[in-house]
């Protein structure tokens, strides 16, 4: 341990004498020796048979690493076991309520005119107020004009009542709102992302069904009912039920004139007799294009009846 090129300066004197210490017991060192070898063998047989066959070390997982040893210099070991374990689920529980159901906390509740009014409505009829108005956005997607006018004007009666609703709600809790006519106005599933409010690692939800897209981001994204909506403005939390994986590999390049589309339509085809809770895609280059891949997202629980659908980490996330 001397011999390396900080000498023994980085141990702690007492960390060091107990190191001494159990090094001279009996069969300590042979047993050290042959963890070593296992390491560079049978242990990295096993962890490639975990990854391939999709299994996940369950937190909670400490890690430990010396900051001024090779791991360090070498290594990002939290990517790593992040990448190896089931963190995302995990690490947003903040209660277990029974074998098949927890308690959610969600990063991101996205909102829009039409699945929040009764929401809004049932959290007054119980006076109370938003939990957590800054993990809130609300925007008017579904009703806007599409003409290129600058000034847009919601025609229709009953949609100028939801856009109306919508902001006297966000007014009254406080809730960050892109309206009718605010410059940065979109789809929302389209400006969440371009506005960086989606990360990886983030629980993403919102009354609508495309909210799955936020797997292509690294994000668990998907879509909730108006009774949760409200639950989700009251306490920021969702009952949510735990999803069983089911893997999906597709590697390779698609022929000439396929689009991600016609990849899931495939798939769809081959598994429609399965229920897939919560798929998980492979490499396939369409994918890993900046629409391939949010669209693969979108489509594939859509088309398998799944919950949600979470995509590789690549360089567009």
């Amino acid at each position: 341990m001397g011999r390396r090129s900080a000498g023994l300066a980085p141990f702690d004197p007492r960390a060091l004498a107990e190191y001494k210490r159990c090094i001279a017991l009996a069969g300590a060192a042979h047993g050290i020796c042959k963890d070593y070898r296992a390491a560079a063998s049978i242990d990295m047989e096993h962890e490639r048979a975990d990854i391939e066959t999709g299994r996940r070390i369950k937190p909670p997982l400490l890690v430990m690493w010396g900051e001024q040893g090779v791991i360090q210099k070498c290594f990002k070991p939290l990517d790593e076991w992040r990448r190896l374990s089931h963190r995302l689920v995990d690490s947003h529980t903040v209660a277990t309520l029974d074998e098949q159901n927890v308690l959610l906390f969600c990063d991101l509740h996205l909102m829009n005119e039409y699945t929040s009014p009764q929401a809004f409505a049932g959290l007054h009829e119980k006076n109370r107020n938003v939990a957590m108005p800054g993990q809130n956005v609300a925007v008017v997607s579904h009703i806007i004009p599409t003409h290129p006018v600058e000034n847009r004007v919601i025609f229709d009666p009953s949609s100028a009542l939801q856009a109306s609703n919508l902001k006297r709600n966000c007014v009254r809790h406080d809730i960050a709102l892109f309206d009718t006519n605010d410059a940065l106005q979109g789809i929302e599933h389209i400006i969440a992302p371009e506005h960086g409010m989606i990360r990886p690692g983030m629980v993403v939800i919102c009354g609508d069904s495309h909210t799955t897209t936020y797997g292509a981001l690294g994000a668990l994204g998907f879509g909730i009912g108006t009774s949760e909506v409200e639950h989700v403005l009251a306490t920021q939390t969702l009952v949510y039920r735990l999803a069983q994986d089911m893997r999906i590999r597709i590697d390779g390049q698609l022929p000439i004139g396929t689009t991600s589309k016609d990849l899931i339509l495939m798939r769809k085809r081959s598994t429609m007799c399965w229920r897939a809770p919560q798929t998980s895609m492979g490499t396939c280059a369409i994918e890993r294009s900046p629409t391939g891949q949010p669209c693969t997202a979108t489509m594939a629980p859509c088309s398998m009846w799944s919950t949600a659908s979470t995509l590789p980490r690549s360089h567009l996330t």
